[in-house]
């Protein structure tokens, strides 16, 4: 114990450079075995550090004589560690693999029996109509959207083959981080406020019907194919999402900002007043599943959702809007974009995969809710994986990171802005009879 105090400093300068590069130059997490290679490793390095550098330097008769020379050689030590940190920062190591794609060829789901139903009913109301039957200004009963029958698109299907990072990808991992809509750019998209922003109005501002959009971040990355569709047909959208803020009556705990959020509840209620004020019939919901409950990084479990989410869906309906709600897209267990940039031969390494038992566990609570209430549902896993388990169609296993050129996430959890714009047809396709019934 003494020794290894002698050691502490240096153990304390170079435990982490030899975990953090002995596990990048292992290429894998190190398992017991490595870990103790790599703490030895450490330990070689703080007796070296000790010997040649740190205790010499201590008991220097020269520099104890002349301390403009200890200030001199401690500003060069500085500037040189300072100058070294800023380029390795700013180097991006080169991730060419000589590969280029195609951009992904987008080709909706087939129209489900959903959207004929729809189209029948309408026919059917027209001719009794034309009848002089019932009262001609009772709109049609708009049918349920759901999803779930719909099979992974042909792009994400060729994806899994496609193994390799391009050059032409977009956005560049590098620079995917920053890949948002422009409601990032507006107050729209709030962070840790109880107040709810003015002039959140877009799509078409005359348009004859008004939509809302609801929820945190994963509400707000939807927003580029919300707005285009909303614009291409005519609705207004308030488009309102705050960072961290669940649908559910619940308090979480920000990681980024290390504090519990207890001004969600406050905002959320007033969103849905605004809503009603402006004339909101249609809710857009969605929440990401891993908003967490405390410091020690439990997700928010299945029975909370299963105690707020039926409450969430039928007070929206008390006031005259009803809710449609986007289950979560794909979570990949790191950064995206980082792994993709550390295994640009492999994407593989980097996909989603099977999906956690939490996740699992929400997804199929907030689908039976849904279903119970006949909420329309829509699910990105139907659409953005591969299940190569048909017989348990909640265990998705593959899930591209790349598709085309298109890099599918710009973090560890978000989709990128430029994989939401591609996807638009394919979100009209299945929201756009829902919401002309509405009409």
């Amino acid at each position: 114990l003494v020794a290894i105090g002698r050691l502490s400093y240096s153990l304390y300068l170079w435990h982490w450079p030899a975990l953090v590069l002995g596990a990048a130059w292992i290429g894998d997490d190190p398992g017991p075995a490595e870990t103790a290679m790599l703490m030895l490793i450490a330990g070689g390095l703080s007796e070296l550090g000790y010997r040649l550098v740190e205790d010499p330097i201590r008991r220097s008769p020269r520099l104890r004589s002349r301390p403009r020379a200890t200030w001199a050689l401690g500003a060069v030590a500085v500037t040189l560690a300072v100058a070294v940190g800023t380029v390795t920062a700013v180097r991006r190591p080169d991730i060419s693999t000589g590969v280029q794609a195609a951009a992904p060829q987008l080709i909706a789901p087939t129209t489900t029996d959903a959207t004929d139903a729809t189209t029948d009913t309408t026919t059917d109301t027209a001719t009794i109509v034309d009848a002089a039957a019932p009262d001609p200004t009772v709109p049609p009963a708009p049918v349920r959207i759901d999803n779930r029958d719909d099979p992974p698109l042909d792009a994400v299907i060729t994806a899994l083959s496609a193994t390799v990072l391009p050059d032409n990808v977009r956005p560049s991992p590098y620079g995917a981080g920053a890949d948002t809509s422009v409601l990032y750019e507006t107050e729209c998209h709030q962070f840790m406020t109880p107040s709810v922003a003015d002039d959140c109005v877009f799509g078409d501002p005359e348009g004859d019907i008004t939509i809302g959009l609801l929820g945190d971040s994963h509400a707000a990355q939807w927003f580029v194919a919300v707005d285009a569709i909303a614009r291409e047909q005519g609705w207004r959208l308030l488009a309102h999402t705050q960072g961290g803020c669940p649908l559910l009556d619940v308090v979480t705990w920000n990681r980024g900002a290390d504090a519990y959020f207890t001004h969600c509840t406050t905002w959320r209620d007033a969103v849905i007043d605004r809503f009603v004020a402006e004339g909101v019939s249609i809710a857009l919901l969605s929440q990401h599943w891993g908003l967490l409950t405390g410091p020690e990084g439990q997700s928010v479990p299945a029975d909370v959702w299963a105690r707020d989410l039926p409450g969430v869906l039928t007070g929206l309906r008390d006031v005259g809007i009803e809710p449609v709600l986007f289950l979560d897209s794909p979570d990949p267990y790191d950064s995206a974009p980082a792994c993709a940039a550390a295994n640009p031969t492999d994407l593989t390494r980097c996909e989603p995969g099977v999906l956690r038992n939490n996740e699992r566990s929400v997804r199929s609570t907030a689908s039976g809710i849904a279903d119970d209430l006949g909420v329309g549902l829509i699910d990105p896993h139907r659409w953005l994986c591969v299940d190569e388990t048909p017989d348990d169609e909640d265990d998705t296993t593959r899930c591209p990171v790349v598709i085309g050129d298109i890099l599918v996430y710009r973090d560890s959890h978000h989709l990128s802005n430029t994989f939401v714009e591609w996807f638009t047809p394919v979100l009209a396709a299945t929201i756009v009879p829902f919401i002309d019934t509405r009409r």
